[in-house]
């Protein structure tokens, strides 16, 4: 069984997210849960292999640019300041703190391990605790990740995602992400800092669900993505049901993401693979969106992504700062 899974952890999954594009119907997912056996990580002693392509596997992230690799940030670039945590070495820094998550090779998540019921991370261990097998965080495209002193919801750290969404580039992300066997009713939150509005005339995705079954792809179950709403073109929270194909209304309901401010984004997720489902958005402590009576999940094992992902804003440089992601009961 291990075997199967191997795919998902050599290459980070990272084509396994089908928010690429500009709507929901646009791309297929393209990671399976089964049989495929990838080439060895970039990390691995194994033999150089060309193309993973060849073997309908994901493209692994081998280089994010010419002064970074796919995680650490060592050009902080004009637009950062001291606040931003360079890289002091292969793994952690001089404090001890995980500048990327682990993505060792031969650790493949098990398809029956289970995401604790109550998870956190402030960030304030860096990214340890976005390890596999129970997660791992990664960058595509001109996607980076970085932890920052300021600004921070609490303690000392918090994470900032960075992208640049412009249409003719195709966009990029940056994001972390737990995986397993998720609990069957849970809240998953997040705070958001976002510095800057911009103009979203794609995705500009904040919170993803995806899951599948054993042998079959991962799909797409929901999103939690930012759209401009009204003549001043304010940002919203907006809800998209991947198995219907559709944005939901929970942007119309939801008060206006505020500019360089700290907000609490919360999904409740009722996993039933029958229409006994639930589904609820809460912004800021308040329900700005209620599902119930459908089918939310049908899928056994699934992933959580929490960061940035955007392929066309304008202006198409974007950061946002996350802090503070938990996964816990009703109260």
């Amino acid at each position: 069984m291990r075997a199967r899974w191997a795919c998902i952890a050599a290459t980070v999954v990272i084509c396994a997210i089908v928010v690429f594009c500009a709507s929901v119907s646009a791309c297929d997912p393209t990671v399976v849960i089964g049989a495929r056996v990838c080439p060895p990580s970039p990390r691995d002693s194994g033999p150089a292999v060309d193309s993973d392509a060849a073997l309908g596997c994901p493209e692994r992230i081998t280089d994010a640019g010419p002064d970074r690799d796919a995680a650490r940030i060592t050009d902080a670039g004009p637009d950062r300041d001291a606040a931003h945590i360079t890289d002091a070495g292969p793994d952690r820094d001089d404090a001890g703190l995980c500048l990327e998550s682990t993505t060792e090779a031969g650790v493949a998540p098990a398809p029956d391990a289970s995401v604790p019921l109550s998870w956190t991370t402030g960030f304030e261990d860096g990214f340890c605790d976005y390890a596999l097998p129970l997660g791992y965080c990664y960058a595509s495209g001109s996607g980076s990740y970085s932890l920052v002193t300021s600004p921070v919801h609490s303690g000392h750290y918090a994470a900032a995602f960075t992208v640049l969404a412009d249409v003719d580039g195709g966009g990029s992300q940056a994001r972390c992400v737990v995986q397993g066997v998720f609990p069957q009713a849970a809240y998953y939150g997040a705070w958001y800092y976002v510095p800057e509005s911009a103009t979203n005339s794609g995705n500009w995705n904040l919170l993803h669900f995806q899951g599948g079954v054993d042998g079959e792809q991962l799909n797409g179950l929901w999103d939690l993505s930012l759209i401009n709403l009204g003549d001043a073109g304010a940002l919203h929270a907006n809800l998209v049901d991947y198995a219907r194909e559709a944005g939901l209304a929970a942007a119309s309901a939801a008060i206006q993401i505020p500019i360089g401010e700290w907000v609490h984004l919360e999904v409740y997720f009722k996993r039933e693979s029958d229409a006994t489902g639930q589904l609820s958005i809460l912004q800021g402590g308040a329900v700005v969106a209620n599902l119930t009576g459908l089918e939310t999940d049908y899928t056994h094992w699934g992933q959580w992504y929490v960061g940035n992902l955007a392929n066309s804003l304008l202006p198409p440089s974007s950061t946002v700062y996350v802090d503070d992601v938990t996964i816990g009961p009703a109260p």
